[in-house]
């Protein structure tokens, strides 16, 4: 859609993330899309990091899952900077 915005994140190593916003409101609010690396899971048990996010996400310490598919997950946005 037209009031859709998509920013490709480049701090990740690993991984394609995107975020997903949309151009009328300036909140802030949105979503995050993670799509896995090739062959990621053979070095990153990624079950577990979805337990880890679950867990956090219920004392607002990470992103809320929304939806998880194979190869990635759409989650809450937080806005911030990376460290």
């Amino acid at each position: 859609p037209t009031n859709t915005s998509v920013e490709k994140f480049d701090n990740g190593i690993t991984n394609h993330t995107y975020g997903v916003f949309r151009k009328d409101l300036n909140s802030g609010e949105g979503l995050l899309l993670k799509v896995y690396g090739k062959n990621t899971g053979l070095f990153i048990n990624r079950q577990e990091e979805i337990n880890v996010m679950q867990h956090l996400s219920r004392y607002d310490l990470s992103n809320r899952l929304l939806l998880l598919f194979n190869n990635g997950f759409i989650a809450s946005y937080i806005p911030g900077q990376v460290c």
